[in-house]
């Protein structure tokens, strides 16, 4: 007979009732960490969290089956699984539908997997594109946001079936993107009033709209409080809204309270993270402990003397376990508790998913520019084509990203959209980075000839950071491949007289945030080769630093005979061709952070790319420059993505330079931004005769992009972040209160207003009609192409006894035209639409005349007069 935790068909509650009272205290808190599952490829992740999975269930008494967790915002975190546009780019589409079906893709494809959780969507809203993670957003508005991501929980969670689906965890409440300065983790300030009327809403939606069973809390400190403790955000909001889920810290947020110097030592930040409400912790021994079930171990020995000493109550425990025993019932994995590999395989190749990532590419790209009608490309006119710069022949995907099986890239969606029927030329132009990134990050190999004089035991010490190999005839004798501050090795070896062929190769790859207090020049570019024989002292090899040779040159006894010096764009030997070669006479790079040797060869060979860029343009009749940043973390180049915040928001690099040698050829240029967050680009703007913002457009970006180009597709999107002319101007975001004061050295408005976006056709707006209950209008499609346009409705109060937005956003419709057709568009309006908070932050109706603007984006539009 089973116990009733066993049955089936007794209600939920009943289960975990029973099962909870029979738990002692010690597995109590062996529900209480989040474990993360495989990130391998489909079939091997679905064996591994199986295998896991038997483990769990076969180690505890009660057989209770885990429940794994996966980053989900744009498809899994995984080898194999089909990658999304960025959120984004999901957000610029303005499709409730389409992102609906995208977090149902991402769910089939997890569950497939045994993955059941997934920490997603990204609900903070970013109004401060220097933050690097403005890419996970759905953008500046709190109705977008709200509405996107209550569709994409849905789908995440299969309309409420469970157990067919998996767990959302919408993140980070809250205020996360709203830190000082666009700087991850910085503190956040927001009024109260900013904090009910944008930063929350779109919680409250997803809870009371989507059911979201889960929830992350925000790591920073809103307005002085770490939010991991801060019980009115972690318990009373929660309880407000009616969640009845369970609710997690990010990873570190109880470490990070003694950060906030809110707790002397982890035992004391978990007693204050959990007696808040915080039901599970999330890796928070990351970086200190090597694995994910030792930091668990340390938590629970913690919680537990915690709870013995009576600082935190067993009836807190009971509560978090019983939410995260309930989730685990609900997705019933008590009576499935394993996955097909089989499937895995099946559901990560579905081809529908693959159609999916190509049709939200499309939806999500916004044309920001179009002169002359430069796009869409005839490709039965053009002959040739030049296809430059750093984005051209690698696909982006974004942070948080998985690692698909194949990644289209623009130059591959190009060349599959003409055939044979148009050249393409490729030049890559330049790097995301150039001579920055040499001071960062960079390869070096030198290779030339050691000669000695005279039979003898010889000793090599070779001084560097981070990683060095010294290769002598042939024969590795030194290798440390690896980061880390300044140190030496040596080795003693007998050498012959004459030449002895000598290599060295070194990497510098240590991020220059890493710092030593007791030696500051630890972490300083160093490569040093000095050696001895006999009783003599050590000698470098030469004496001269700095020194660029034109030819080889006879040199002292034991230098080496004009060492060729190989510049490498990344911390490996991978690329098939140095970027740069030059002959030295030294091996003695003590530089500190600077080093005029590979500054030379990053400018030369930088400059040389642009040329050949320049070349090809000119010899085609159109060119695409493809520009603009990678979350990749996988190169040397990240410009974007979490930890990757940025003062200046231009193109990084040479890229504007590489733009605008482009434009001034005079071949029609089009530049793609391929990119996270909202870059500042008015010189580009003047020069190109079209510009097309397709984000990070995910595994099938390249094929969609040409759809574009080509006209096989009509733009749709609209921008769900504001472009600013540069970051001096930030926030320029739409919904902002009214002000009074001004730059004398930049505009106050941005460059690319929020909703914006072009098509190939033009629509009219006309008969505007408005009543307390309803807003409506005819919109036109006047042009040749059947398109698509996103009618947008804002509402602003007359008067106010207090500060409201100048508009709020309150509606979007997606409304599909073909060539001179017309169609009333009807929005109809509540009372919650002409809702504010009021002084004491309660929302209350105001009383005033309300001006309705309905039109194609925030700044334009058909406008008139509610009298409430």
């Amino acid at each position: 007979m089973p116990y009733p935790y066993q049955d089936s068909s007794l209600s939920i509650e009943t289960r975990v009732v029973d099962l909870l009272s029979r738990m002692t205290l010690e597995e109590k808190l062996q529900q209480m960490s989040v474990r993360n599952g495989s990130a391998e490829g489909p079939g091997t992740a679905a064996r591994v969290n199986n295998q896991t999975q038997k483990r769990e269930i076969e180690s505890n008494r009660h057989g209770i089956p885990m429940l794994l967790s996966r980053e989900t915002s744009h498809g899994m975190a995984n080898a194999g699984v089909t990658s999304f546009p960025a959120s984004i780019a999901m957000a610029c589409s303005f499709d409730d539908e389409l992102i609906h079906r995208i977090g149902r893709a991402i769910s089939k494809e997890a569950a497939a997997q045994n993955i059941r959780q997934g920490l997603s969507p990204v609900l903070d809203i970013c109004r401060d594109p220097r933050w690097g993670r403005q890419e996970e957003t759905f953008g500046e508005d709190p109705h977008v946001t709200g509405r996107l991501g209550v569709a994409f929980i849905k789908g995440l969670q299969n309309d409420g079936d469970l157990k067919s689906g998996i767990l959302a965890t919408p993140k980070h409440l809250v205020g996360y993107a709203a830190s000082e300065g666009g700087k991850d983790n910085d503190p956040i300030n927001i009024t109260e009033r900013d904090l009910h009327e944008t930063y929350l809403p779109p919680f409250k939606a997803v809870f009371q709209q989507a059911d979201a069973q889960s929830v992350m809390i925000c790591f920073g400190a809103l307005n002085g409080v770490p939010c991991t403790l801060d019980k009115r955000i972690v318990t009373d909001l929660l309880n407000e809204w009616k969640f009845n889920g369970f609710v997690i810290d990010d990873c570190p947020g109880i470490a990070g309270l003694i950060g906030h110097r809110a707790a002397r030592d982890m035992k004391e930040a978990i007693g204050l993270a959990v007696n808040a409400g915080i039901d599970r912790q999330f890796w928070n021994y990351c970086g200190v402990l090597p694995t994910w079930e030792a930091g668990q171990g340390e938590f629970e020995k913690h919680l537990g003397e915690l709870v013995r000493e009576g600082v935190v109550p067993e009836s807190r425990i009971d509560q978090a376990v019983s939410r995260v025993l309930r989730a685990k019932f609900r997705l019933g994995l008590f009576e499935a508790p394993y996955c097909d590999p089989a499937e895995a395989e099946r559901v990560a190749t579905d081809p529908a998913h693959k159609a999916l990532a190509r049709e939200a590419a499309v939806k999500g790209a916004v044309l920001l520019k179009n002169d002359g009608g430069v796009l869409p490309l005839d490709a039965g006119k053009i002959k040739k084509i030049a296809v430059i710069g750093p984005n051209a022949a690698e696909g982006q995907l974004g942070d948080y990203s998985g690692t698909p099986t194949h990644v289209v890239s623009p130059l591959e969606g190009i060349r599959a959209a003409v055939g044979a029927k148009v050249e393409v030329m490729y030049a890559k132009g330049c790097e995301i980075l150039s001579a920055a990134l040499v001071i960062q990050r960079f390869s070096v190999r030198l290779s030339g000839n050691l000669k000695v004089e005279v039979d003898d035991t010889y000793r090599l010490v070779l001084e560097s950071n981070d990683g060095v190999r010294l290769m002598l005839g042939g024969k590795k004798i030194i290798d440390d491949w690896t980061p880390g501050p300044r140190r030496r090795r040596e080795v003693t070896l007998p050498l012959t007289k004459g030449g002895h062929p000598i290599t060295i190769e070194y990497f510098r790859g240590t991020k220059l945030l890493v710092t030593d207090e007791n030696d500051p020049t630890a972490y300083h570019n160093a490569l040093r080769l000095s050696w001895s024989h006999g009783q003599s002292a050590l000698a470098v090899i030469p004496d001269d630093s700095y020194t660029l040779a034109t030819k080889r040159s006879i040199q002292a006894e034991g230098s080496g005979e004009g060492l060729t010096m190989e510049v490498f764009f990344g911390a490996n030997f991978d690329q098939p061709q140095p970027e740069q070669t030059r002959v030295v006479k030294d091996v003695d790079f003590s530089w500190g952070e600077a080093s005029p040797i590979l500054a030379t060869a990053a400018e030369n060979a930088e400059q040389h790319s642009i040329d050949e860029a320049v070349a090809i343009a000119k010899n085609a009749d159109v060119a695409v420059v493809f520009v603009g940043e990678t979350s990749s973390r996988k190169g040397a180049q990240q410009v974007c993505g979490e930890h990757f915040d940025r003062a200046d928001i231009s193109l990084t690099g040479s890229q504007e330079k590489l733009v605008l040698a482009v434009c001034a050829t005079g071949t029609p240029t089009v530049v793609v931004l391929v990119n996270g967050r909202s870059l500042a680009m008015p010189k580009i703007v003047r020069e190109a005769g079209a510009i097309l913002e397709a984000w990070y457009p995910g595994q099938e970006g390249g094929h969609a992009i040409a759809d574009l180009l080509f006209g096989k597709e009509v733009p749709s999107g609209k921008l769900a972040a504001s472009i600013p002319y540069s970051a001096g101007q930030l926030p320029v975001y739409f919904a902002r209160r009214p002000r009074m004061g001004w730059y004398i050295d930049e505009k106050s408005e941005p460059l690319y207003v929020f909703g914006f976006g072009l098509s190939y056709t033009t629509f009219e707006y006309t008969d505007l009609k408005i009543s307390r209950r309803e807003v409506s209008a005819t919109v036109r499609n006047t042009g040749a192409r059947d398109a698509v346009e996103t009618v947008q409705l804002y509402l602003e109060p007359a008067t106010c006894s207090f500060s409201t937005p100048l508009k709020r956003l309150v509606g979007y419709q997606r409304v599909s035209l073909k060539a001179g057709q017309s169609t009333t568009v009807k929005f109809l309006l509540s009372a919650e639409d002409f809702t504010q908070h009021d002084q004491d932050f309660k929302p209350r109706p105001v009383d005033s005349p309300w001006k309705i603007q309905l039109g194609p984006n925030s700044a334009t539009g058909l406008t008139g007069t509610l009298m409430l």
